[in-house]
Order: structure tokens, then sequence, then C-alpha cells
């Protein structure tokens, strides 16, 4: 899916965090992930990482999307 959300210029510019249980850093952001955090990821930082997507387009347009995978 993230494949496809930046092969796609319509939603390529779009950061995208990933909130997994999987330990694979490095394929995430090969996949071009903004950011990346392991779970379980406290309240901190799910806050440090809305701060760092909120500073990375405050000077775009905003566009957010939240995905809840299963």
């Amino acid at each position: 899916m993230l494949n496809n959300l930046k092969l796609s210029p319509e939603t390529r510019q779009i950061p995208v965090q990933i909130i997994t249980i999987e330990e694979e850093r490095q394929h995430g952001f090969s996949h071009g992930a903004f950011s990346y955090l392991v779970k379980p990821a406290t309240t901190e930082d799910l806050g440090s990482a809305f701060d760092r997507i909120k500073t990375f387009v405050a000077p775009r347009t905003k566009r957010l999307l939240v995905d809840r995978a299963q």
C-alpha cells in the first residue's frame, strides 16, 4: 500500500508515519515512509511523530492520510 501511495502523483507528497510491531525500519524508509515507530509507542512518541509531520507540511498544502490497517 505504501508503495502505491508513493507512486501516485496525487499522493506521493503525503508524509507517511509507520507504526508497526515489525522492526524493519529500512524497509519502510526505502518505500517512502516519512518516519517510523515501533510498537508499543507511547503517547509522547505519537505526539513527537505528529509534531514532525506538522513541521514538515507547514509550508505546503496540508493533507493527512490516516489508515488503521489491521
